[in-house]
């Protein structure tokens, strides 16, 4: 129990501490080109002592091919996965998982309910959800309630102040067990607004963001530097001359204060 609580008061010492800062690649995934996400996501060339350079890779129409090009963030606007019936991440499923276990972190806004993979389940096996179950929501915008845990995260707060009910809310993630720590809830449904899922050394994270255009994007652009730094923070918790376990439980002991 401990330990547990050391690496508690470490994780929150990662965030918005200077020691670790670091340079990251961010691919952005873009399923949707009526997104303004990655627009406003470029505009972030540091968040607190963290540095980043961008590529964009256009998936709409077609399928990834897992190839992460050196980045150490895939960053997914609204719908990049899939949309309107149609899915993106077809045989990348495996490479994908594989990157987030072995330290890389992903970022999810809202995407749609109406696609399945080809197992026929909804968000696609590039999440580990044969694992750890979730579905999708067809829901519109909301209000929502800052957890405990999100309050304690500094996802809304570090470096920016950032304020979910000023933004657009669209389907949400449902159904999700244990292994995630909600940060946010929707006031609509008491479903998840915003959470992450630790996985082996890496994270997802998702907010149900609605960027479809220039008056949505904008309230959300405090949460993107946020979203960033967040990542950005815990993945620098992991280097070289570090057990390889210590991310995992990095997360364990932060879920558990």
């Amino acid at each position: 129990m401990r330990r547990t609580v050391a690496l508690a008061v470490a994780a929150m010492a990662l965030v918005g501490s200077t020691a670790w800062a670091a340079n990251f690649k961010v691919l952005i995934l873009i399923g949707d080109a009526r997104s303004k996400e990655m627009d406003a996501l470029e505009a972030i060339k540091s968040a607190g002592a963290h540095n980043f350079t961008y590529e964009r890779v256009v998936i709409e129409g077609g399928t990834f091919d897992g190839n992460m090009r050196g980045a150490q963030i895939i960053w997914m606007p609204w719908n990049a996965p899939g949309h309107d019936g149609l899915y993106f991440m077809a045989g990348s499923e495996a490479k994908v998982r594989d990157w987030v276990k072995a330290g890389g972190g992903i970022w999810i806004s809202a995407f749609d309910d109406n696609f399945k993979d080809a197992a026929g389940k909804q968000v696609g096996g590039w999440m580990p959800i044969d694992e750890h179950p979730v579905t999708v929501q067809n829901t519109a915008d909301s209000d929502v309630e800052i957890t405990a845990d999100g309050a304690k995260s500094g996802l809304f707060s570090k470096p920016n102040a950032a304020d979910m009910n000023a933004m657009v809310l669209d389907d949400n993630f449902a159904g999700v067990d244990k292994s995630w720590v909600v940060l946010a809830k929707r006031k609509d449904n008491g479903e998840v607004a915003a959470a992450y899922l630790p996985y082996g050394k890496g994270v997802y994270v998702t907010a149900c963001i609605d960027t479809r255009d220039d008056g949505r994007t904008e309230p959300a652009k405090p949460l993107l530097g946020n979203g960033l730094f967040f990542i950005a923070s815990m993945l620098s918790a992991v280097t070289p001359v570090e057990p390889e376990g210590r991310l995992a439980a990095t997360w364990a002991g932060f879920k558990s204060r």
